[in-house]
């Protein structure tokens, strides 16, 4: 029995270690022409978001920005850090405060996950100009963003009655099973997202809340250190905002800044301005 309980363990061991070997880290630059394996060698932004498994890290060059096609990472929990010179060997060794930037005027969300276990690692990435939102992050894997700037997401002028689209334009973090996902979102800032313009004082909306950030069905919620700046909703016709965290009516929009449903907040050291 003793021995049959060291083999057992060993196996056990050997599989564990098989697992972890598995993880791997891709190297991006614009250009790419390689198999992602170093800088030396790096792929595309797409082609890292297609061959990336859950558990990966991708290191992505700041610079140029990347200009998307689709949106990024859409099932896997991996760990996407930006901000690399491209010489690092650790993530440790970069330095200043550079982001690596995914524009997302042609797509409807930069990212849009649904990892459903796992924890998605944003750190030092910039999400901008989508169409819909920055993040779109559904399922039960936990989300953890560091550094990161969600700026001017919510280009679209205008949704169908029934879109979800109103709801939290530079973030949205829904969980699929209650109590279980886990959000932490450190030295961030999320500026200048906007809800559309025509429709959204139409009767039929009543679901726009949260243009910077919309969370709802999660364990919990840690912010610290994250400013929201300028989250609203314009009004196209008089090129004017709507401050505050409500609209005209309170049926129609709440929390320009962030809205939170059924998650545990906690907030610290955060700045909220013009809002």
């Amino acid at each position: 029995m003793k021995k049959l309980m060291t083999v057992c363990a060993a196996a056990i061991v050997a599989v564990a270690t098989a697992f972890a070997a598995e993880a791997k880290t891709w190297y991006v630059t614009p250009e790419g022409g390689g198999d992602g394996s170093a800088w030396k060698s790096p792929v595309t932004l797409a082609e890292a978001s297609s061959a990336a498994q859950s558990g990966d890290e991708v290191w992505v060059k700041a610079g140029a920005d990347y200009v998307l096609t689709a949106p990024l990472f859409t099932t896997q929990a991996v760990t996407v850090r930006g901000g690399f010179a491209g010489t690092e060997a650790t993530a440790d060794e970069r330095t200043g405060s550079d982001v690596s930037v995914f524009d997302g005027t042609s797509v409807d969300n930069c990212i849009a996950n649904t990892a459903a276990t796992g924890t998605l690692v944003l750190d030092r990435l910039e999400l901008k100009n989508s169409i819909y939102r920055g993040l779109y992050k559904t399922g039960d894997a936990n989300l953890q963003m560091v550094g990161c700037r969600i700026i001017g997401n919510g280009t679209n002028t205008g949704l169908s009655a029934n879109d979800t689209g109103y709801k939290g334009r530079g973030l949205y973090i829904v969980g699929s099973t209650a109590n279980k996902v886990v959000v932490r979102i450190e030295d961030c800032r999320i500026a200048d997202n906007t809800q559309p313009a025509n429709g959204c004082f139409n009767w039929q909306f009543t679901t726009a809340h949260g243009t910077g950030a919309y969370f709802e069905n999660l364990a919990s919620v840690t912010m610290t250190g994250t400013d929201f700046i300028g989250n609203g909703v314009r009004r196209v016709a008089a090129d004017k905002w709507y401050w505050g965290n409500i609209a005209p009516s309170r049926n129609y929009f709440h929390g320009s800044a962030f809205f939170a449903r059924s998650a545990k907040m906690t907030v610290e050291n955060c700045m909220f301005v013009g809002n």
